[in-house]
């Protein structure tokens, strides 16, 4: 590195590095990327963003893009890992938001559309918001015979949900249906930030919703 950089500039919040003369860097070094300025995040050596990535990545906080930085720093910044990297990140805001995805593409030197692929290619991840509490209602066949619609229409009645408006108003609520939760044995069953909930009924499910609505209010 030492013979690939050799002007360095020490900012607070990062290290900025520019690449010698592409006759003077070595074979291996980055050929693809001359008389493009470098920049330098833990032990990685990385480009900056372009004008065009930059209309996304712009509407993230600083606090947000320490927070993905470090996501990046536990996988490496290994793009074969985006996967891994995406989940943390809907773990952590509980879906993908796309300044974010245009972040990472970068960041892993992967393009837009190859990190969107990944994003709609597999179902758990979502790139709309969802509520504090993600609600899921089983309707295998199990828990359909056992009669999950009638708690799943409670759950929409209490909070004013239907098929096409998934989320409540105030963020707190997202309700989904699923064909299996894998618990057959227990339904007709729901999970809520996937924490199963068994025999449910409807009376149960505005018990639930009370609940939820408590722990909330006693959190904020």
């Amino acid at each position: 590195m030492v013979k690939l950089l050799n002007r360095v500039t020490d900012t607070n919040e990062q290290l900025h590095l520019w690449g010698k003369s592409p006759a003077e860097r070595p074979a291996h070094a980055a050929r693809s990327f001359p008389k493009q300025q470098f920049f330098l995040s833990g032990s990685v050596l990385r480009l900056p963003l372009r004008e065009n990535e930059m209309k996304g990545v712009t509407m993230l906080t600083h606090e947000e893009i320490s927070s993905l930085d470090e996501i990046l720093q536990r996988h490496n910044y290994d793009s074969s890992s985006v996967i891994a990297v995406m989940q943390d990140i809907q773990r952590k805001y509980r879906y993908l938001p796309q300044e974010a995805l245009t972040y990472i593409a970068h960041e892993l030197h992967l393009s837009e559309a190859k990190v969107y692929g990944v994003a709609t290619f597999y179902e758990n991840f979502s790139l709309d918001p969802k509520g504090r509490y993600v609600i899921k209602v089983c309707d295998g066949t199990a828990c359909h015979v056992r009669k999950s619609v009638p708690i799943l229409e409670e759950f929409r009645n209490i909070l004013g949900l239907s098929e096409d408006k998934p989320t409540s108003d105030d963020m707190l609520f997202t309700l989904e249906t699923v064909s299996c939760l894998g618990a057959c044995g227990l339904a007709p069953v729901c999970t809520v930030n996937d924490k199963v909930h068994a025999a449910m009924t409807p009376e149960k499910a505005r018990e639930l919703i009370q609940e939820l609505r408590q722990e909330a209010a006693n959190e904020n």
